[in-house]
C-alpha cells in the first residue's frame, strides 16, 4: 500500500473563481494574480498565500519595494487590492503586468500595442513596438524592472519582440514614457527570472542559441551565450532559483539527462548533469520547492526531486519517483519514528532502477494523487487544466522524505537545509536516535552520524550577536577581532560581519544550527537510553572546539542514572569529563540514595565552584550541620552567606533531624551542646529568628529560652 508522497498540494489558494479566466494573469514578480473585472471596469490584485520556503526568492523585489517613499499598500495573503477603476482599461486585453513599485500598470492591447497606465493619476502612455515587417510582441513579453531608487524613481518596461528587446523608461517625475534603447536580436522565445533579474532569449537561425541578459538598474548586461546542437524549445529550459543562485536547467528527453548551467555575471557554466529516472522520451515539467529542483513525469504522474547541495550521488535524484498527493500528509507522530525496513527497495542502499519499475508496473492515477490534468506554473504553483481557477502550491512532505530516505548517505544534511527548521531538527534527531538504537554501527560511523548534528553553542551565538552590535557603530575594524575565529567557524572566511544582532540560524553551508539544547531536550535522549553515544557526542563537541553546555552534561548524567549506571557516572566525574555546575551538583544530590558516592562528588563540585549558598544548603540536606555551620562561620559576611538566602529555619530543621537520628539512649549533655552551638551561631546569623513575635514562642525562640 502506497504511503504519503514526498510532495503534496496545498489547499486551493485561488480567489479568482468569480472572474472570467481569460482576464486572470499570474504575476510572478509579486506572486499574485491580476484580474480584470468587466462589469466594474476595474483591475484587481489577488494575493496568493506565501510559499513557506521561497522567501529568499523574492528578496530582490522586496528590497526594491522598500526604497519607495509612499508605495501603494502591498497585498497580503488572501487580500484583494483595487489597483485601478475606470474606462481606460477595457477590451481587448492580452496581458496585464504590474510594475515593481506597484505604481504603473502595463496593458497589452494587441501583439504590437501596449498601454502604460499610472495608477495614481490615471495618466496613460501608448507604446507601439518597432514597425518592421514581421515584428510583434512575443507571448507574455512584458517585463518590468526598476531603473532608479527614490520617491520619484523611474521604472523600465521591456518589450520582448520578435526582432529585439525594446527598453522603455517610464518616469513619474517627468510624466512620460520614452524609448531608451533597442537590443537587436531575433527572439524565438524567452525565459525570465524576476527574482534574479535575468532574461534569457532563444535566438539563432535554428533557435539553438541562448543569450542571457542581466537587467540591473539602468544597465542591461549581456552574459556569455550558450550554443546547443539542436533547437531549444520552451519546455526544454527552466530557470530555477536554488539556494540563492540561478540555474538554467536544460532537459534532454532523449537521454533523460538534465544539464544545470549556473548563470553568473562572469560566466555561464555547466555545473551538474542529472539523471532522470524515467523512460526516454517522457515529457517532463519542473518546479522549485524548498530549494529543491522537482521534475514531473507527465505521462506516469510521478515526480522526483534533486538537491544540488548533495555531495554524493551527484547525478541521481534524492528519491524515487512518486505520485503527488492531492491533500496534506496524514498526521505522523514524531514521538516514535517509523521503523526502518531494510527490505524496502525505496529505503535500501542498493536501490532498484526506477525506470525498470515504471515500465513493469505503470502507475494508475488514484483519486488521492495529482494526474495529467494539472499544469505546473513556475516556481511552485499547480493549476488544474480543466478547472481553470483551482490554483495550489506544491509543498514538501518532509516527514515522508525522512521516513523513506532514512538510508540515504546525506539525509541529515538534507533535512537541516530545509526551510522548516523546527521540523527538520526534530526529524534529524529522531533519525540519529533510530540509527544509534540499532546498536550495529562501528565507532567511525557513530562519530560521522553525531558529527552531522555537531554545531555551535548558544553562548557562542550570543557572544557573536553582542560583539556585532558593539562593532556596528565602531569605526575601528580591529574591534571585531575578538570574534574573528568564531565568525570563521560559523560563516566561513568570506563573511566578516553579521548585519544584525539576531542570532544566526544557519551556518556557512546553509545547515540549520542544531543547538545542544535541541539535542538534549529530545524526549528519547531525556529517557536515558543513549548514554554511551552522548559521551561520544561530548567528545566530538570538544574535538571541534565547541563549548559543551550544562544542558548536555545534565542529559549525560540523566542517561547514566536512568539506565542504573551511577557507578559509570562516578567514573566520569572522577576524571572531570562533565564540567562543574550547580545544576549538575543538585542532580547528583537528588540521586545520592542510588549511589552514596554521588553526594561527596556533588559537595566537591560545589566547593570547586565556590558557590557558598548551594554548598551550605547541600550540607544541611545531608544533615551535616556541623560542616554547614563551619562553612557559614568561615565565609560570614560574603554576599552569598546571608540569612535571606539560607534561612535560620533551614539550620534548625537540619539540626532537629540530626538529633532525632541519634541512637537511643540520647545523651542530654550532647543535645544541650549541639543546641547551644546552634543558638550561638543563629544569634550572629539571624538574631531576629530567636525573638518571639507573639505570646506563642517559635521553635527557634523556645530553643534560645532553654537554660543553657
Amino acid at each position: 500500500m502506497m504511503s504519503d508522497g514526498h510532495l503534496f498540494l496545498s489547499e486551493s489558494c485561488c480567489a479568482a473563481t468569480a472572474f472570467d479566466s481569460r482576464f486572470v494573469w499570474y504575476d510572478a514578480a509579486h506572486d499574485s494574480q491580476l484580474v480584470f473585472s468587466q462589469p466594474a471596469q476595474s483591475v484587481l490584485e489577488l494575493a496568493l498565500p506565501p510559499s513557506g520556503a521561497t522567501a529568499t526568492a523574492t528578496q530582490a523585489v522586496a528590497a526594491e519595494a522598500e526604497a519607495v517613499a509612499v508605495p501603494p499598500p502591498a497585498a497580503t495573503a488572501g487580500d484583494t487590492t483595487l489597483l485601478y477603476r475606470g474606462a481606460a482599461v477595457r477590451e481587448p486585453l492580452a496581458l496585464l503586468r504590474l510594475s515593481v513599485d506597484r505604481c504603473f500598470l502595463a496593458v497589452q492591447k494587441s501583439d504590437v500595442e501596449v498601454q502604460v497606465l499610472c495608477l495614481a493619476t490615471g495618466e496613460s502612455h501608448w507604446i507601439v513596438c518597432k514597425p518592421t515587417s514581421g515584428n510583434r510582441i512575443v507571448s507574455d513579453g512584458l517585463i518590468w524592472s526598476t531603473h532608479a531608487a527614490g520617491p520619484q524613481r523611474s521604472q523600465d518596461l521591456f518589450l520582448i519582440t520578435k526582432l529585439g528587446i525594446e527598453q522603455y523608461r517610464v518616469s513619474r517625475k517627468r510624466r512620460d514614457c520614452t524609448l531608451h534603447r533597442t537590443i537587436a536580436v531575433f527572439v524565438h522565445t524567452f525565459w525570465h527570472s524576476a527574482a534574479h533579474g535575468v532574461l534569457i532569449v532563444s535566438t539563432g537561425a535554428r533557435a539553438n542559441e541562448l543569450v542571457p541578459f542581466q537587467l540591473c538598474a539602468s544597465n542591461v548586461e549581456k552574459l556569455p551565450r550558450l550554443v546547443f546542437s539542436t533547437p531549444v524549445r520552451p519546455r526544454e529550459l527552466f530557470l530555477a532559483s536554488l539556494y540563492g543562485e540561478l540555474y538554467a536547467v536544460y532537459s534532454d528527453t532523449r537521454s533523460m539527462r538534465l544539464l544545470l548551467y549556473l548563470v553568473g555575471r562572469a560566466k555561464v557554466s555547466c555545473v551538474r548533469s542529472l539523471h532522470v529516472q524515467l523512460p526516454p522520451g517522457t515529457a517532463v515539467e519542473f518546479s522549485v520547492v524548498d530549494n529543491l529542483l522537482v521534475c514531473h513525469g507527465i505521462e506516469f504522474n510521478v515526480s522526483l526531486f534533486f538537491d544540488v547541495k548533495c555531495e554524493s550521488e551527484l547525478h541521481e535524484p534524492f528519491s524515487h519517483p512518486l505520485p503527488i498527493s492531492l491533500g496534506p500528509p496524514r498526521g505522523v507522530s514524531l514521538g516514535k519514528a517509523p521503523s526502518v525496513d531494510t527490505s524496502d527497495p525505496v529505503r535500501d542502499e542498493h536501490r532498484v532502477d526506477a525506470t525498470t519499475l515504471l515500465l513493469q508496473h505503470p502507475l494508475r492515477e488514484p483519486d488521492s494523487h495529482a494526474g495529467s490534468h494539472w499544469r505546473f506554473v513556475s516556481p511552485d504553483l499547480v493549476q488544474r487544466v480543466d478547472g481553470g481557477h483551482d490554483l495550489r502550491r506544491l509543498r514538501l512532505n518532509l516527514v515522508a522524505v525522512g521516513r523513506s530516505c532514512a538510508r540515504h548517505p546525506e539525509i541529515l544534511p538534507f533535512l537541516l537545509r530545509r526551510g522548516d527548521m523546527a521540523l527538520a531538527k526534530t526529524l534529524a534527531l529522531t533519525l540519529v536516535r533510530d540509527r544509534l538504537s540499532e546498536h550495529a554501527l562501528p565507532p567511525a560511523a557513530v562519530s560521522a552520524l553525531l558529527g552531522a548534528i555537531q554545531t555551535v553553542s548558544r553562548s557562542e551565538l550570543e557572544e557573536l550577536a553582542t560583539d556585532s552590535s558593539a562593532t556596528a557603530t565602531s569605526e575601528d575594524d580591529d574591534s571585531s577581532s575578538l570574534s574573528v575565529a568564531l565568525r570563521t567557524k560559523l560563516f566561513g572566511s568570506g563573511r566578516a560581519r553579521v548585519q544584525d544582532t539576531a542570532l544566526p540560524t544557519r551556518n556557512a553551508r546553509g545547515l540549520a544550527l542544531v543547538l545542544q539544547h535541541d539535542v538534549c531536550r529530545h524526549q528519547v535522549v531525556a529517557a536515558g537510553h543513549l548514554s554511551t553515544y552522548l559521551c561520544e557526542y561530548v567528545r566530538l563537541l570538544r574535538h571541534h572546539e565547541v563549548p559543551v553546555e550544562t544542558v548536555t552534561f545534565l542529559a549525560l548524567a540523566h542517561a547514566f542514572l536512568a539506565s542504573h549506571n551511577a557507578h559509570k557516572l562516578c567514573q566520569l566525574l572522577h576524571y572531570h569529563v562533565p564540567s562543574d555546575s550547580v545544576e549538575l551538583a543538585q542532580l547528583l544530590l537528588q540521586h545520592r540514595l542510588d549511589e552514596p558516592a554521588l553526594a561527596q562528588l556533588a559537595l566537591d563540585m560545589l566547593t570547586r565552584l565556590g558557590t557558598l549558598a548551594p554548598l551550605i544548603v547541600a550540607l544541611l540536606d545531608l544533615d551535616d550541620v556541623d560542616r554547614a555551620i563551619a562553612t557559614a562561620w568561615q565565609f560570614l559576611g560574603s554576599p552569598e552567606c546571608d540569612a535571606s538566602i539560607v534561612s535560620a529555619a533551614a539550620f534548625f530543621d537540619a539540626m532537629a533531624r540530626c538529633l532525632r537520628a541519634l541512637p537511643a539512649p540520647r545523651s542530654t549533655l550532647l543535645l544541650h551542646q549541639r543546641l547551644h552551638t546552634l543558638v550561638l551561631f543563629l544569634r550572629v546569623w539571624d538574631p531576629s529568628s530567636l525573638v518571639a513575635p507573639s505570646s506563642h514562642m517559635s521553635p527557634l525562640a523556645a530553643t534560645s529560652a532553654i537554660g543553657l
